[in-house]
């Protein structure tokens, strides 16, 4: 779930603590006397644009893709593109994360009630090689790190304000590698996607915090052209004519070797195995550049499994 890690710890009178670090996810927690809440910043820095509600718990992370291409290859025809898709290429990749996680409980024991808002600011470099093997099948092995900070404390346990937690700043990492499988048909194009990653944060400081998980992803994806570009209707002179409309729908299944755990107050932790994603996206059939964005396609997927639900924005298929 790459563009799918941190724990900061907030402690707080009266037996409740929030946790949430940058970044797929292993556990930022509220401590609750013998009560946590899971807040797994590092499966919801992954998301890219994304919600869900789990325990008590609201996440909403808005993410902005920046990047760059560098292509360095050349299909064996000459006369290909410059920036054709099937050249050898170096990706780097500048999103910068907003998080806010905010958490509404109550203490079983004490009957203390909790309203705690944080948000957190991540900026997360990194760097990929796409290798295209044959005209059809593409490798990506890339690694990001970079680092986050909780920017903002809020709230309140039975009624007296919450401060800042111990460790403000926290490092984030991933590491992967994906494999693409294009078929074209005339104006479709069939996609078989596989990948592993690796995501994981850090604490910065005494004690620090760390937390990592692995996913391991399969999909499909099946994208259809419109059959026209842009400039035959009607925006031949703008810097869009050669966009070739195209729609697209995809299915992946994640799965996590080790459970993702997402603590719920009064009730057993919320275990995921497995979730299934489905999205639509919209692009260009053709090669074309927004700003330093590559290719762009954007749309918005759905994903379940294990009663963890959540809706996000994409940005195509992640492969």
């Amino acid at each position: 779930m790459r563009g799918l890690v941190k724990k900061v710890g907030i402690l707080i009178a009266a037996g409740f603590g929030l946790a949430g670090t940058a970044v797929p996810a292993a556990g930022q927690a509220v401590e609750a006397g013998n009560e946590r809440v899971n807040v797994n910043y590092v499966y919801a820095s992954q998301l890219g644009i994304g919600t869900y509600d789990v325990g008590g718990l609201s996440v909403d992370v808005y993410t902005l893709p920046l990047g760059l291409d560098w292509n360095f290859g050349r299909d064996l025809d000459l006369e290909a593109p410059a920036r054709e898709s099937k050249d050898w290429a170096l990706e780097f990749n500048f999103p910068i994360s907003y998080g806010r996680f905010h958490f509404v409980g109550t203490n079983q024991n004490t009957g203390a009630t909790a309203d705690i808002t944080q948000q957190t600011l991540a900026l997360v470099p990194g760097i990929a090689l796409r290798a295209p093997i044959t005209d059809s099948w593409r490798l990506k092995p890339f690694i990001d790190i970079g680092v986050g900070s909780v920017a903002n404390t809020q709230g309140n346990v039975a009624g007296e304000p919450v401060g800042p937690p111990d460790s403000r700043f926290f490092l984030i990492y991933t590491a992967g590698l994906s494999s693409l499988y294009e078929i074209p048909f005339g104006l479709y194009t069939f996609a078989v996607g596989n990948g592993v990653t690796f995501a994981g944060n850090s604490d910065v400081g005494s004690g620090a915090f760390t937390e990592n998980y692995w996913a391991i992803e399969t999909g499909l994806e099946l994208r259809r052209s419109l059959g026209f570009r842009l400039g035959q209707a009607g925006l031949s002179n703008t810097g869009v004519a050669d966009i070739e409309p195209e729609v697209g729908g995809y299915f992946i299944h994640y799965y996590f070797p080790d459970p993702l755990t997402f603590d719920r107050p009064g009730d057993n932790p919320l275990e995921v195995d497995n979730q299934f994603e489905f999205g639509v996206t919209f692009g260009s059939a053709t090669d074309w550049e927004l700003l330093t964005i590559r290719n762009p396609r954007i749309g918005a997927s759905y994903l379940f499994g294990d009663d963890l639900r959540v809706f996000r924005v994409n940005f195509g298929f992640p492969f």
